[in-house]
């Protein structure tokens, strides 16, 4: 039995590789006295293992790997195997290195892999022709202090400083800055270049050119010159008197309500002076302000429109007043019309009352006329031809007269009024008016209406019309499909006419 030094896992006397971690045995050969090992040179097999065909061939392809080892090697040596066949592929496996050597494989692989990463972030990385990066400007300040330029060196750690305060280099910046300040620049040279950056300062401090353009401004050349000398007074006084003038705009603003205006003035101070609490309690309140104004402005608006709203409301309620006192107008004028139509109606049922008394009255005198001069008439007077012809014309006659009467009587119209009842309906048409005719919400339509003896509607003639022509049409067609209970007159079924009225009324 092999014991794998590297696990400690038993295996088998003829194994080539530990069956736990793999680690490949050198060949023995064990003498028949115990512990006379003689150890011959390692085999490497590749780790391919053979395919399903050549493990039935050798016998199934179960069991550990050292198994099907052996019975290949064994297959070998009795000659079963042709020697040119290859049922291995691929290259011998070399053995795993020990634990110290993997590591220091990975750490090689771990620094190769940044360095590949910094190169290709290095190579690919997009910068354009005026965009500075940090280190690109603490490249240029160690170049500038490199050639021993120091003032511009100096220039250029000061932009580091002012642009990337929270950079892991700043610090180094700080120290190079009161290294040059302190020891490498003489006073000379700073007096020199104090001179020319002061009467640049001072050109465009009188254009008042104080922040902007952001190569030429004021504050550029007295911010170089105080990173020179922080004690130099013009430059000193200079700064104070930009800063007192965004201060002077900034309450002028205010005092005019235009905050952000003030504000705007505010941060350019903090931008001259980082971290003045003047201007940063300045700031706060007209924050402040602004909240407040536009908290205002917001309620003034409401209350904009709450008053609109309820103008609208008042206007709505004046306009529907004045449509029911309307609508109440028309009513009562449409009451004392019907009721004078009515006192009308009546006087015309009683003056043809009193013409078909009269008329019933004739007809009874002349009726006992005829009777009295039948009674004495004598039974000779039927010889006489010209009684006889006398009395035969009176009849025709008065035949005549009672058939003209009968058909004057089915010919004639009476008012709804001088009906023996009252009028009934079977059937009242409702106006259907579709929902886009504008007609103005409220319209009259008044019609007269013959009916026959059937109750049904013969025609309809307008009295009182819309302004609107289809509302017109509507109110005829729906009259015409009125149907009333057949009336009467005088105990005779009859025709008659009625005024019918129409109310067309949309409440918005």
């Amino acid at each position: 039995m092999i014991i794998c030094p590297k696990c400690n896992t038993r295996n088998k006397d003829n194994s080539m590789n530990c069956r736990s971690c793999g680690f490949f045995f050198p060949r023995e050969t064990v003498d028949p006295v115990p512990g006379n090992i003689r150890q011959s040179p390692p085999k490497r097999v590749s780790s391919t293992i053979m395919n399903m065909d050549q493990q039935e061939a050798y016998g199934g392809g179960g069991g550990l790997l050292e198994d099907r080892i052996e019975q290949n090697l064994s297959a070998r040596q009795q000659g079963n195997i042709p020697q040119q066949q290859n049922y291995y592929a691929g290259p011998p496996v070399q053995s795993p290195p020990s634990g110290n050597n993997k590591m220091i494989w990975i750490a090689i692989s771990v620094l190769l892999l940044m360095v590949a990463a910094i190169s290709v972030y290095v190579v690919y990385q997009p910068q354009s022709d005026t965009a500075m990066t940090p280190s690109s400007v603490f490249a240029m300040a160690e170049e500038f202090y490199t050639e021993k330029n120091y003032l511009a060196a100096l220039k250029m750690y000061q932009q580091f400083l002012t642009d990337y305060p929270g950079n892991a280099l700043a610090s180094v910046a700080a120290s190079k800055i009161d290294e040059i300040n302190s020891s490498l620049v003489t006073q000379e040279e700073k007096n020199s270049r104090i001179n020319i950056l002061m009467a640049k300062a001072e050109s465009a401090f009188q254009q008042n050119r104080f922040l902007k353009p952001e190569e030429n401004n004021a504050m550029i050349y007295v911010s170089e010159v105080l990173l020179l000398d922080p004690t130099q007074p013009d430059a000193l006084d200079m700064r104070a008197q930009i800063i007192d003038y965004y201060d002077d705009q900034a309450a002028e603003a205010i005092s005019k309500n235009r905050y952000d205006t003030a504000r705007k003035n505010y941060e350019k101070i903090l931008t001259i002076m980082p971290g003045d609490t003047y201007a940063q309690e300045q700031i706060t309140r007209v924050e402040e302000a602004i909240s407040e104004q536009a908290r205002q402005n917001a309620q003034r608006r409401k209350a904009a429109r709450d008053r609109a709203n309820r103008q609208k409301e008042l206007k709505r309620q004046q306009d529907l007043a004045k449509a029911r006192a309307a609508e109440k107008a028309r009513r009562e004028a449409e009451q004392r019309r019907l009721a004078e139509q009515r006192r009308q109606e009546e006087q015309q049922r009683l003056a043809l009352e009193k013409k078909r008394k009269d008329a019933e009255a004739a007809r009874a005198a002349q009726t006992a006329a005829n009777n009295s001069l039948a009674a004495n008439t004598t039974p000779a007077s039927n010889t006489n031809p010209n009684v006889n012809s006398s009395t035969q014309q009176e009849k025709p006659g008065l035949s005549n007269s009672s058939q003209s009467e009968t058909r004057a009587n089915k010919n004639t119209i009476v008012p709804a009024a001088l009906l023996d009842q009252k009028i009934e309906y079977l059937h009242k048409e409702k106006a259907k008016v579709p929902r886009n005719l504008d007609y103005g919400g409220f319209s009259l339509v008044k019609a007269e209406c013959i009916v026959n003896k059937r109750g049904l509607v013969e025609s309809v003639t307008l009295l009182t019309s819309a302004q609107n022509t289809r509302l017109n049409n509507i109110a005829i067609d729906a009259l015409k499909k009125y149907r009333y209970k057949v009336a009467y007159y005088q105990g005779q079924p009859t025709r008659f006419k009625v005024v019918e009225s129409i109310n067309f009324v949309r409440f918005r």
